[in-house]
């Protein structure tokens, strides 16, 4: 499962980031890839980092806590995602509501797109959500 196709990226607030990392890891172990800013060595040029995981991606998760809408970066991701998505029919966007937020902290960009109602989810239960998710995507191609 970890060819380009099944690529994940994973956007969220510097506030949730434990998270996202924590996810990562659960996908990792169920053979899936993703990709979140904290995974990049120090040295590295983040943008060009940044820029080739977004345009390798097939689905975008959006982790949305109550910092999400106020993160530069996450709505930078979010822009980018959802002008993929405009231009490839193959390209999913899942909107993840975690702990401490709720529906209405989805940014109105992303509110188009089905998404997970994460808030009492592990970051485990969740990795095995997204799992299903992934195969059914690359089952569409």
């Amino acid at each position: 499962m970890s060819d380009k196709k099944s690529q994940i990226f994973i956007s969220s607030s510097n506030t949730d980031s434990k998270t996202a990392q924590d996810l990562v890891r659960a996908l990792s172990l169920r053979g899936v890839t993703a990709w979140h800013d904290s995974e990049l060595p120090v040295g590295d040029r983040w943008m060009d980092a940044m820029e080739e995981k977004l345009s390798q991606a097939s689905i975008y998760v959006h982790l949305v806590g109550p910092d999400y809408h106020s993160s530069r970066w996450a709505n930078f991701e979010s822009g980018v995602a959802v002008g993929r998505a405009a231009h490839d029919k193959n390209v999913a966007l899942i909107p993840v509501v975690l702990t401490g937020a709720t529906w209405a902290d989805v940014p109105s960009l992303l509110r188009q797109w089905n998404g997970i109602d994460a808030r009492q989810s592990t970051p485990d239960e969740l990795a095995t959500q997204l799992v299903k998710i992934v195969e059914r995507h690359k089952q569409a191609d």
